[in-house]
């Protein structure tokens, strides 16, 4: 079952817009029945379902279908700004997802793997925007070896290189798809792609072994991007990056395929909105070819990413209508929840700077470190301890065991707080003077331990600088947290809620049909 993520409250619920059976609560004067309740059961995970069980979980899962009632009434009221977006992306992602699942039970992975071709591959790649340049390029790898042309135009496997000269090499059904003319080319041959040039060189090599399932799921990779149709524009990519391409036509889609496109601003939309601060916990794993690759990849790399990968779930998308599918409706009920929650209480939940430091200012407990030591430690065996009674220092010691670095020099512990070490050590270790040697304590059965402070730390509270991040999240979490509760405080005062708490604590969840 796939599952529509929105907010922590209701993420696993999926429930219908009524039903029959006993009323258990009202919002807004329409009921929520057992029925209702059931479903919602069926629809949890293994674990959620034990948690329903549980003192208070029958009730704590009827209080989440109400507050999913009241978003749906609200949105109806007052549609977010944003809603047709929301509805748009996760109908396109519950479309492809459904064509993949189809196109996967007709797939023969046996048939596949045994129709592959097992040999390696190596190739050497480049895409420009001119094609005289891409001529001369090929003419002067085929009479030695390749070599980077400079001036070549971003594409998908450049990888954060800032050129798209690129050698690579792997077995024959990794092949890029969009290259695979150039896999039976004699010599380096020049093919139109992604509305440039590639320049290209590859031979096989060697037999490996049968390939293995990994195969058959990058052959069927393969066969969803012949199927999706997506071609894909580097001269607009580039552009999209800040690099204009001369007779780039204002507004060219980045990308396009049989009855659609993707459009720069489109996609501007999707970096801003599907990403970190879009959603109150991360991004759902429906959206997820919505969304770029962490932030701390390069920007040509998150944007070659997200054009590829949000392109491809739209051209699906497109295909699955075209061959009838239909969206649910709950899944554009979850979307204009995700998108009125965006608008009350997740946009306005995102804090500036001058919020993160008054909220940093405001709270030094959270962000205190205690006291740190680090010691040479050294473990003997209980049974030498009579041997050494009245040692000075580990060059008294001619066996212990200790941290040593890659020349087996003996090392100091990291900086930690008394906590990180060992209880019967912690005390012991943070009441020592430092360059003291002391010792024996005994740590276990058997084993005793010597020790000398190197190094210590005071307490110390930690710069906005390096945890800037924590904080930031630490403190949209607060808000977010108080916004939404209050937006369904006032959706409940508003419409009217009621619950009928004996009836929640005798619905019985695994019970074919329900009895008073």
């Amino acid at each position: 079952m796939v599952r529509y993520a929105l907010v922590a409250a209701f993420a696993l619920i999926v429930v219908s817009c009524g039903g029959s059976g006993d009323t258990l609560a009202t919002v807004g004067g329409e009921p929520v029945t057992v029925d209702d309740f059931l479903e919602a059961f069926q629809g949890l995970p293994p674990g959620r379902q034990v948690a329903v069980l549980e003192p208070g979980g029958r009730m704590a899962l009827v209080q989440s279908i109400v507050t999913k009632r009241l978003l749906e009434r609200a949105s109806e009221m007052s549609p977010a700004a944003d809603e047709a977006f929301w509805v748009d992306i996760y109908s396109d992602a519950w479309l492809s997802d459904s064509l993949i699942r189809s196109m996967a039970m007709e797939s023969d992975p046996r048939e596949t793997l045994a129709g592959l071709d097992p040999s390696v591959y190596m190739l050497a790649v480049a895409l420009l925007s001119d094609s005289a340049l891409a001529v001369e390029t090929a003419a002067a790898w085929n009479a030695g070896h390749p070599f980077d042309p400079g001036g070549t135009l971003l594409a998908p496997w450049s990888v954060g290189s800032g050129t798209s000269f690129r050698l690579m090499s792997g077995p024959v059904w990794r092949f890029p798809a969009g290259l695979a003319s150039l896999l039976s080319a004699d010599s380096a041959a020049v093919i139109p792609l992604y509305g440039a040039w590639a320049v290209g060189m590859s031979r096989r090599t060697e037999t490996i072994a049968e390939p293995d399932y990994d195969a058959s799921m990058s052959i069927f990779g393969q066969e969803l991007e012949r199927a999706a149709g997506v071609e894909l524009s580097a001269r607009a990519v580039n552009a999209f990056l800040g690099s204009p391409v001369p007779g780039l036509s204002e507004g060219e889609p980045l990308a396009s395929w049989p009855g659609g496109s993707l459009t720069p601003d489109f996609l501007g939309k999707l970096l801003t909105e599907v990403e970190r601060f879009s959603f109150p916990d991360s991004v759902p794993g429906e959206l997820a070819s919505f969304a770029s690759v962490t932030p701390a990849a390069d920007a040509a790399s998150r944007v070659w990413f997200l054009v590829m990968s949000a392109s491809r779930t739209m051209a699906l998308a497109d295909l699955a209508g075209s061959r009838g599918a239909s969206v649910p409706s709950r899944v554009g009920d979850y979307a204009r929840i995700e998108a009125l929650v965006r608008e009350r209480a997740v946009r306005p939940a995102c804090p500036d700077s001058s919020e993160v430091r008054a909220f940093y200012d405001a709270n030094p407990g959270l962000y205190s470190l205690p006291e740190r030591r680090s010691v040479l430690l050294g473990y003997v065996e209980d049974s030498l301890l009579a041997d050494l009674e009245g040692v000075t220092g580990f060059e008294d010691i001619h066996r212990f065991h200790t941290m040593v670095d890659s020349a087996g020099v003996p090392i100091p512990t990291p900086m930690q707080p008394e906590e990180a070490f060992a209880p019967e050590l912690g005390e012991p270790i943070f009441q020592a003077r430092p360059g003291e040697f002391c010792g024996p304590v005994i740590v276990g059965e058997g084993i005793a331990a010597y020790f000398k402070v190197v190094e210590t730390a005071p307490p110390d509270t930690l710069p906005l600088a390096d945890i800037y991040g924590a904080v930031e999240d630490c403190l949209f979490r607060v808000t977010f947290d108080s916004l939404f509760a209050s937006l369904v405080d006032s959706l409940t005062g508003e419409l009217g809620v009621e619950v009928d708490t004996a009836a929640v604590e005798r619905v019985d969840p695994w019970a074919a049909s329900y009895r008073r």
